[in-house]
């Protein structure tokens, strides 16, 4: 006889689960993200219908412990409602043992969640990422017609007028008239300027898949902000460049292992890597700047630096240095250039400003720029001196520097430059300097910090993901109890039962998650995530064994 009743139970709470699911998933997907591409007109019919099935399981961790709540809540209040289960407690039978259907739909819900959300959604994301990586030309042509300009790294592109050509699926041209440009540089303008007429080709390697981008301007007016030089070109080309099929890490959509091996291996982060990157830049460039200093005040005073196509030798009457960054602020100075064909110029100046930039492309090579300040004088080796030129600034060819500094033997390992990442504790804990100046320490404590962020957050990451998927086991139970005590066969009141236990622990992971991402309060936090599931534990013993006998 219980078997029976518990097949019954079970097949009116599938069914009520799966309507449920089913209606919760289609609002979720089509009047949500891909409605809105719909309208954009992005995508092509074939490519919607493959973006919707990537989206349906993703909505479907989302609303399948929804529904689930909502069918157990319905179905046992409903059963309570038209007093079954006082008929089955008169016939002896134990009605805790009709909750078995509940239990089993918690165990099948959180075996779900946790799957899909830990192992399988990370790599649809990654799917859905590489189609419109593989559709990007379309992407381009929407937002410069939409919005009118567009901005990757350092260059913001806007568009007059916008036209495409798709020659075939491996090659698309995307035409641009009365174009203009302006290219950052470490987030200082660097280059502004218009052209006529702009030609983009997108390629697509027919044996890798790999796109690549290859633009050209033509009648180009070009001001660089840095040298003050403006120039005009009839055509200007520029490298083909390759776009990384692989999506921008984002924590949230990683899978558990990776999480539990990012969480161990912090500093091996794409997002830490580039903070590394860019701070072993500048302890280098300090590091340059310490160096041309020590030349300029040490026995000979003067600073020898140059490529294979040019050569300069600096010397400064007075020399000082800038507190923060070590940058020489030289005064009084003199330059002799000397070119790869022999010829010699002698450059006097008022002043001169010498800075370090890493040039543009894979290679990590670095260039110096001297641009002399003032009132300067050009002038021959080997002219006569009536030749001299005296004109307002000027900015010198710069020179690749070599790739050591000579006499320096800093580390620029992680471990050297930003000590334990994987201790909440240090966070606030200064780091012993490295001679390097105030700029280079702070932003060592800086990275540091962020870096402890990042651990901190994917192990707020960690838990709530680990702690939703339990909370099916607890919560469903203690939403079919609830809804035999209130008879909730009602919708209103089947919506409300399933809705408050729902909500504690949704407030209570996002909440435990937010206070895990900061240092102070990880514990908290912590405590918070797994404290609702402890709560929802304590509430099905009370109901369950209390409240459910009445």
């Amino acid at each position: 006889m219980i078997g029976t009743l518990q097949r019954y139970v079970t097949r009116e709470l599938f069914k009520t689960f799966a309507l449920t699911a089913v209606g919760l998933m289609l609002v979720f997907t089509l009047c949500g993200g891909v409605l809105n591409m719909i309208e954009a007109e992005v995508l092509s019919a074939v490519q919607l219908l493959r973006l919707v099935a990537h989206v349906l399981p993703i909505s479907a961790t989302l609303t399948l412990p929804i529904s689930a709540l909502y069918a157990c809540a319905m179905v046992y209040g409903r059963l309570a409602a038209d007093n079954e289960f006082d008929a089955c407690r008169a016939s002896g039978v134990n009605i805790h043992r009709l909750l078995l259907p509940a239990f089993l739909l918690s165990i099948f819900t959180a075996s779900f969640t946790y799957t899909f959300s830990n192992h399988l959604i990370p790599g649809m994301i990654a799917e859905l990422d590489a189609m419109v990586r593989k559709d990007l030309h379309k992407v381009v042509y929407h937002l410069l017609t939409t919005r009118g300009y567009g901005r990757h790294m350092g260059y913001v592109l806007h568009a007059g007028r916008t036209e495409l050509e798709v020659h075939n699926e491996n090659h698309q041209t995307l035409y641009i008239d009365q174009a203009a440009f302006i290219e950052f540089e470490d987030d200082r303008l660097a280059r502004c300027g218009t052209a006529e007429r702009a030609q983009i080709d997108f390629l697509t390697d027919p044996q890798t898949g790999t796109p690549t981008v290859q633009a050209n301007l033509l009648n180009v007016r070009s001001l660089d902000v840095i040298r003050n030089q403006f120039m005009e070109f009839q055509e200007q080309p520029f490298d083909p460049v390759a776009i990384p099929m692989e999506q921008k890490l984002n924590p949230k959509w990683l899978t558990l292992p990776k999480l539990l091996y990012y969480q161990d291996n912090l500093v091996e982060l794409p997002a830490i890597q580039r903070y590394l990157e860019s701070l072993r830049r500048l302890v280098r460039r300090t590091q340059f700047f310490k160096y041309i200093h020590s030349s300029l005040t040490g026995p000979e005073g003067v600073f020898r630096i140059g490529d294979a196509n040019v050569t300069y030798e600096l010397r400064a009457k007075r020399v000082s240095q800038d507190l923060e960054s070590l940058r020489p602020e030289l005064h009084d100075v003199t330059v002799v250039e000397t070119n790869a064909d022999g010829t010699r110029r002698i450059y006097e100046a008022e002043g001169c400003r010498i800075d370090v930039e890493r040039a543009r492309g894979p290679d990590d090579v670095y260039l110096l720029s001297l641009r002399l300040l003032g009132q300067v004088t050009m002038q021959d080796a080997d002219g006569p001196s009536d030749t001299a030129v005296v004109q307002r600034n000027w900015q010198l060819d710069r020179v690749v520097l070599p790739e050591t500094i000579p006499g320096e033997t800093t580390d620029l390992s992680a471990e050297t430059l930003l000590g334990e990442v994987r201790d909440p504790a240090s966070f606030s804990k200064e780091l012993p300097t490295l001679g390097l100046g105030p700029r280079v320490d702070e932003a060592r404590q800086r990275d540091r910090a962020e870096i402890i962020e990042a651990g901190l957050k994917i192990a707020g990451i960690i838990h709530s993901r680990l702690a939703f998927s339990a909370a099916n086991l607890v919560i469903l139970v203690l939403a079919a109890a609830l809804g035999i005590v209130f008879r909730g066969g009602q919708l209103l009141t089947a919506f409300v039962i399933s809705f408050v236990p729902g909500m504690v622990v949704v407030v209570m992971n996002i909440m435990g998650r937010q206070l895990m991402e900061k240092s102070g309060t990880h514990l908290t936090g912590m405590a918070l995530i797994w404290g609702g599931l402890l709560l929802l534990a304590v509430a099905d013993v009370v109901v369950l064994g209390r409240y459910l006998k009445r």
